[in-house]
């Protein structure tokens, strides 16, 4: 029988990423050394089986500037998995309230309404701001320096200053389309301070934290001083720190959850276990079920739903980090880095523990490549832009050094997204994959020259 010890030993010395080229020799890498190529400080990993803490690894420092090592009980901003932890909380209120999912918000909000008309034959629901389908902007949120002024929720919601982020407003008719908005999530926690009479962080403390035995985890923003000795400090791709370690985020059910992997990994569980009948409140089965049934084009009431798994990654300043629930059997895993370029590496613990526990999802699979030829290299190569949820989105795509290869760099509002370009292979002339898991499918114009290439639902156009 392997031991957790042999099967940590075995993912923390054969990291992985999501493909690999078939018929050519697998490159796998110790965790230290992603930690170096990716230029993480810090990573903290919490691994679930058979619906339980397996075992629980941190490396690297929490701070280099005091060389503090990173521990299991290392604070981490879950940034966007903050989103599914509130979206349970707001859900067993909805229970205990007895409020109707489909009904109108604005017949729950007492603070604040949607500039939406009362009429209207699709209104913005609960369910559809929880599963980013009630055509609500703004995709997320920067945070703030720990020494500005901090705008309350209800200036966030109505971009008065001073907030740094446009007004939340419906800009789409709710309903239609699936479009990621951490606007509609922070509509869903004035809706939760309105109807539960509590500050959000005393609601999640009381609803959910506390009841999940989550010691380790607060919504509270700005962090307490009694938890700054325990907390990360954020570093960027470059890695210079962020300014004072970290940004303040008014957008709690968004972004606002300071916690650690073991503490994430109870929550990932608490859904497993209701989903197999053996579930409590706050989450029972009816909660865990309206968690993981994909109510849109990719989410559930919380997590984004894939054949298998529920999951969620998250990028604050400083911070990224993914969480990975199996929706059988009793296993997952957390990742928790303080780097801007964490979820790169964080992507291939989660592989290479897919791998070692030989899970029927999410383990490294090959792919075919096919040589590249001069005139595909400079069919596609170019610049390629979209407006994705208000951020102007850039893909690089250019013949790498060396020539006879392609590589990817992507910008947000023309800020790198990550510190190394990602090599593509050709898997057919105008298909191309990375090892990370991208697939680029390019398209010809009418005048046959290559016009835009597709990423996932996203169209970039040549620019």
């Amino acid at each position: 029988m392997i031991t957790a010890l042999a099967l940590a030993g075995a993912i923390l010395n054969g990291l992985e990423p999501k493909y690999y080229v078939a018929r050519t020799p697998r490159a796998t890498h110790s965790l230290q050394q992603r930690m170096r190529y990716y230029r993480v400080p810090a990573v903290s990993i919490a691994v679930v089986d058979h619906y339980r803490v397996a075992w629980v690894y941190a490396a690297g420092v929490r701070s280099v500037a005091s060389n503090e090592p990173a521990t299991p009980a290392t604070l981490f901003q879950a940034a966007s998995m903050s989103k599914p932890v509130a979206a349970a909380a707001i859900l067993r209120l909805a229970e205990e309230r007895h409020l109707d999912l489909d009904a109108d918000v604005n017949t729950l909000l007492r603070s604040w309404h949607v500039p939406w008309p009362a009429d209207s034959a699709r209104p913005v629901t609960l369910r559809g701001l929880l599963s980013h389908n009630a055509g609500i902007n703004v995709h997320g949120f920067a945070g703030y320096d720990r020494d500005a002024a901090l705008p309350t929720l209800l200036q966030v919601l109505d971009g008065a200053p001073p907030a740094n982020s446009e007004a939340v407003r419906v800009t789409a008719t709710p309903g239609t389309t699936t479009e990621y908005s951490g606007g509609g999530t922070s509509i869903a926690q004035q809706l939760a301070v309105d109807v539960s009479g509590e500050p959000f962080p005393a609601f999640m403390q009381q609803t959910l934290l506390g009841p999940l035995q989550m010691a380790h985890s607060t919504f509270e923003q700005p962090l307490p001083q009694a938890f700054w000795d325990r907390a990360a400090d954020g570093y960027y791709l470059d890695g210079t720190p962020v300014h004072r370690g970290w940004h303040v985020y008014p957008t709690m059910a968004a972004a606002g959850l300071w916690t650690t992997p073991a503490d994430l990994a109870t929550f990932v569980i608490a859904i497993q276990n209701a989903l197999r009948g053996r579930g409590m409140p706050p989450i029972d089965r009816n909660v865990a079920r309206e968690m993981t049934t994909k109510t849109s084009q990719s989410f559930a009431l919380g997590p984004e739903i894939e054949p298998g798994y529920f999951t969620h990654n998250g990028a604050n300043e400083g911070f990224q980090g993914i969480f990975v629930g199996l929706t059988a059997a009793g296993r997952g895993v957390v990742v928790m880095t303080n780097s801007d370029d964490g979820l790169a590496l964080a992507d291939e613990v989660v592989h290479s523990v897919a791998n070692a526990y030989g899970w029927p999802v999410l383990r490294s699979q090959p792919k075919t490549a096919i040589p590249l030829t001069a005139a595909a290299i400079r069919d596609v190569a170019g610049k390629y832009g979209s407006n994705t949820g208000g951020t102007n989105v850039t893909l690089a795509v250019t013949e790498a050094p060396g020539g006879h290869a392609l590589s990817l760099r992507m910008s947000f509002n023309g800020h790198p997204a990550q510190l190394h370009a990602a090599q593509l292979y050709a898997e057919a002339p105008l298909r191309f994959f990375t090892l990370g898991g991208a697939s680029l499918v390019f398209k010809r114009t009418a005048d046959g020259r290559v016009g835009s290439v597709q990423i996932g639902n996203t169209v970039f156009e040549r620019l």
